[in-house]
């Protein structure tokens, strides 16, 4: 009878193209590995468990690493040490907890020796606002933080130089048209104020007789 019968309802749609947007979904997976697995910097993303969700590549590697070895991996899987896996679950469970990025820089050992790198942790939202994955960019800094060593030294020793010279002189930049460093001879030698130097360029004719400053002045200038 009809009352024993079960009616089903159903509405089906057609998707047109669906094809189509299935192959531009596939596209722009393809030019985003093809992105992140030629980026120099290490991209990494982490669940709320501190699990690996993606990595282009790891340490001591510049080639892609393939999920089978970090997926659903904790950072002590993957050979970092218990301090350092600590300090990037911290960083992590605070994205999560706040929204905000937030960053760090570390020296880690890698078969290439010692080196710097520059960290940061980026919340992902989803469109519900919820933090549910946390995007990580690691950079290289060694270069650069070897780089800033040298020139630092190179400043301390041109400074030690200087100091114990009896030589007045400063020196101009040229892009910022002002006067950037004076020799403490400047003060010890002529008894000029290096700071009002720096302020006002001709402030040392002060220094010079006054019948001569015209003259002296226009040589200068020269």
């Amino acid at each position: 009878s009809l009352e024993n019968e079960m009616v089903c309802h159903g509405v089906l749609i057609e998707i047109p193209n669906h094809q189509q947007i299935k192959e531009e979904l596939h596209r722009w997976d393809r030019e985003l590995q093809s992105l992140t697995d030629n980026l120099p910097d290490i991209i990494g993303r982490f669940d709320r468990k501190n699990r690996v969700m993606y990595l282009n590549r790891w340490w001591d590697s510049v080639d892609p690493s393939p999920p089978e070895k970090y997926l659903g991996k904790q950072l002590i899987e993957l050979g970092v040490s218990q301090k350092v896996a600590d300090i990037f679950e911290e960083k992590i469970q605070s994205v999560c907890k706040n929204g905000i990025s937030e960053s760090l820089e570390i020296s880690h050992p890698t078969g290439q020796g010692l080196k710097n790198f520059e960290i940061r942790f980026c919340p992902e939202p989803t469109i519900g606002g919820q933090i549910l994955t946390v995007l990580l960019i690691c950079r290289d800094v060694t270069d650069v933080r070897m780089a800033e060593l040298a020139f630092r030294d190179s400043d301390e020793k041109f400074r030690q130089l200087a100091e114990t010279v009896d030589s007045v002189f400063w020196i101009w930049d040229v892009d910022l048209q002002q006067i950037v460093y004076v020799s403490p001879a400047y003060n010890r030698l002529w008894g000029g104020d290096a700071q009002k130097l720096m302020e006002n360029p001709f402030d040392w004719l002060a220094i010079v007789f006054q019948e001569d400053q015209a003259k002296v002045e226009n040589l200068f200038l020269k």
